[in-house]
């Protein structure tokens, strides 16, 4: 039996001091008050055990641009603009730029705490739409780049046909296209695994990039599914032109919403999306770095009430899940506002349950566990100490973006 002594342990209840956490054969056994007469106790003075953060929305790829994006061009910028350099760095990445990138991004969440990333993954082919030799070649690289970093990945594979309402794939766009229905479930059941750190999830790009019919017909994946849904005024105003209806109810007529959905966005909710999101038990994925980013615009208040709540990373422009949390927890404004510690751990940990229940890694702190893999350092060797809720990791490196509230 090894017991872990940190200075504050974050419960359910919230931050607790005196707690020691036990953990017998790699399985979190228990979450108890202090025993000082405890024999083989770790000792983390000054240090905070948490549950891992479950980042719900990744596209790992897309840390390869951090900084070439986030200044004003001499013209015009906005999502579309933006969307053309990720075409760009898209297309120049091969299996292993794309494996690189991959385990950097994951390194990244790792060190802020993520232990499971939902990765939004629709880079399939070579440039101009060729299938690799392996058609799931990528998809295994960026598998293989977050378990060689240590953590859980539930690789949510996207389903990508068109350039928009009556147009084909665009030349850029080539390498994330499918041909049919078909072939993306078919892509879903040649990636199952047995490895418990692995899960799949299917996830129509967009109504931009997926016609109602292949919507309909993807309903037969009973995992979980994620989709971006009115991210953009423009989609929005577009779906409505195509089907006069919103882009959430487009997915729910084709019986895809419901507590298996995450709705990735949400920032121009249509009237009676919130009513849908909140009837449906679906979930919201929050990305507030890429949001602030790009000038997305905020998730309305509206939608934080009553709605299952979760939060990505995104385009990678920060990783920070923690700060991103705290973001969902009043009405964004000029001015500065300040939250008890109470209401930053309520948001935090309801988000983080979410998280994991959207990307079918469900899962709670202080509770029975397998060991994941495992440094060969000491945990005393770190400045914070992070805990899956599924996988015991003995170490993380030291990090910043973790704290404790005050």
């Amino acid at each position: 039996m090894r017991v872990l002594r940190p200075e504050w342990t974050w419960t359910p209840e919230g931050v607790r001091e005196g707690l020691d956490i036990r953990v017998d054969a790699g399985l979190i056994v228990g979450c108890n008050r202090a025993d000082r007469h405890s024999d083989d106790v770790t000792l983390l003075p000054g240090k905070l055990v948490i549950p891992g953060l479950v980042n719900a929305h990744s596209h790992a790829f897309q840390r390869a641009f951090r900084g070439h994006v986030q200044w004003r061009g001499p013209g015009d910028d906005d999502f579309w603009t933006w969307r053309r350099a990720m075409y760009a760095t898209a297309n120049a990445l091969d299996p292993d730029g794309v494996e690189a990138v991959s385990r950097l991004a994951f390194l990244e969440m790792a060190e802020a705490g993520v232990t499971r990333v939902g990765e939004f993954h629709y880079l399939q082919h070579q440039p101009g739409g060729t299938p690799y030799v392996d058609k799931d070649e990528l998809a295994r690289r960026v598998i293989a780049a977050a378990l060689d970093v240590g953590i859980r990945i539930a690789l949510l594979r996207v389903a990508y046909a068109r350039a928009g309402a009556g147009k084909p794939l665009e030349p850029h766009q080539l390498r994330f296209g499918d041909r049919s229905p078909d072939d993306v479930l078919a892509a879903l059941d040649r990636l199952k695994s047995t490895d418990a750190r692995v899960t799949l999830g299917l996830a129509p790009h967009s109504v931009r990039a997926v016609p109602r019919d292949w919507l309909t017909a993807l309903s037969a994946w009973k995992g979980v599914v994620h989709a971006h849904v009115a991210e953009q005024p423009a989609e929005v105003q577009a779906c409505e032109a195509e089907y006069g209806r919103s882009p959430l109810r487009v997915f729910a007529d084709a019986g895809l919403v419901s507590e298996r959905f995450t709705a990735v966005h949400l920032t121009q909710p249509s009237p009676g999306d919130v009513d849908l999101a909140r009837s449906s038990g679906a979930s919201v994925c929050v990305c507030p770095s890429t949001e602030l980013d790009l000038g997305d615009g905020f998730l309305p208040l509206s939608v934080r009430e009553g709605v299952r709540l979760c939060v990505g990373s995104d385009s990678q422009a920060t990783i920070d899940l923690l700060g991103a949390s705290t973001n969902m927890i009043g009405p964004h404004s000029d001015t500065p506002q300040s939250f008890p510690p109470s209401a930053e751990h309520s948001a935090c940990a309801s988000a983080n349950a979410r998280l994991a229940e959207s990307i079918g890694m469900g899962g709670s702190a202080c509770v029975r566990a397998r060991t994941g893999k495992e440094s060969s350092n000491g945990a005393t060797a770190t400045d914070r100490f992070f805990m899956d809720p599924i996988s015991v990791r003995k170490t993380q490196p030291e990090v910043n973006t973790a704290r404790l509230s005050t």
